[in-house]
């Protein structure tokens, strides 16, 4: 089996869904714990949730307690949805040494794991990195098994750092992560420099040079070669106070998406980049959003 479906442990969440530990095993033998909430009838139909980098499946970097996903889980549950949520590969400290493309592993032992439950008909949800994460998959693959993205909070990381460059000195760190890598040194870890936070110099380059796969929301470019290949419905929604996605602002590069093919874009007043502040008007958007796709 690629995933362990433990249904001794059911805690009741409410009269519309239960929870139950979930961890799903890569190809490269990592296993990766979440939470997996299932309606009352037998679900044929799943949304998996992709966290962002540094979070896990169920708390931000900080600790703090990740709220809309628990908003998200429960509206899908009304809709019959399963919902995973389960960290990948990068979670936590992990984060800064994760390559980006094994998030195909990750997102693939996910998807094993529903279809083995029996869910033919999956959407994937990304948050932030995560956005990234589902986007390159669908790409990547080509896999069937899913008919939908939603992309929250898709921020242009590689523009972001590009365009402060007296904060992110990108291509200064470019240079040097390149340096330690051609040394063999990729785990050397370069202090501050992702956000503020740490990350190995072979992650920092893997993320952040000029032929990335991560550069997938290039709104500082204009460059959406990656998006334009995706032909499934996807819906992409940002917090008007955004504070990763300054230069577009964030009405701008939702205007950038809605050009896209079979786009749906949402722009949520007053929430930021964690959308824990407006989780209500989130899951009335994405409820909204799942009456109008016919999976």
């Amino acid at each position: 089996m690629k995933y362990k479906y433990l249904s001794y442990h059911y805690i009741v969440v409410n009269d519309i869904m239960t929870v139950q530990p979930f961890t799903s095993v890569t190809e490269d033998g990592l296993l990766l714990d979440g939470k997996l909430y299932l309606p009352n009838e037998r679900p044929t139909k799943a949304i998996i949730h992709v966290h962002g980098w540094g979070d896990t499946h169920y708390t931000w970097q900080d600790g703090s307690p990740m709220q809309f996903v628990t908003a998200l889980a429960e509206t899908a549950g009304k809709k019959g949805y399963a919902f995973l949520s389960v960290n990948n590969r990068g979670y936590g400290l992990e984060s800064k040494h994760e390559i980006f493309e094994d998030c195909v592993l990750d997102i693939r032992s996910y998807l094993d794991g529903l279809e083995e439950m029996g869910c033919s008909s999956v959407i994937l949800e990304g948050h932030s990195t995560g956005a990234n994460k589902v986007a390159h998959y669908e790409v990547a693959t080509g896999d069937k098994r899913f008919n939908a993205l939603s992309l929250l909070s898709p921020t242009d990381d590689v523009g972001l750092h590009r365009h402060n460059p007296r904060k992110n000195n990108l291509e200064k760190n470019l240079t040097i992560a390149r340096e330690f890598v051609d040394m063999g040194k990729g785990t050397q870890i370069m202090e501050g420099a992702y956000f503020g936070k740490d990350i190995s110099a072979r992650s920092y380059y893997n993320t952040l040079n000029p032929s990335s796969c991560h550069a997938i929301f290039n709104y500082s470019t204009g460059n959406f070669r990656t998006l334009s290949e995706i032909q499934i419905p996807k819906l992409a929604v940002f917090g008007s106070n955004d504070g990763f996605q300054i230069n577009p602002t964030p009405r701008e590069a939702l205007e950038m998406l809605d050009k896209l093919h079979n786009m749906r874009t949402v722009l949520i007043e007053g929430a930021s980049h964690r959308l824990d502040d407006r989780k209500t008007e989130l899951a009335r958007v994405v409820e909204e959003w799942l009456k109008e796709l016919d999976v």
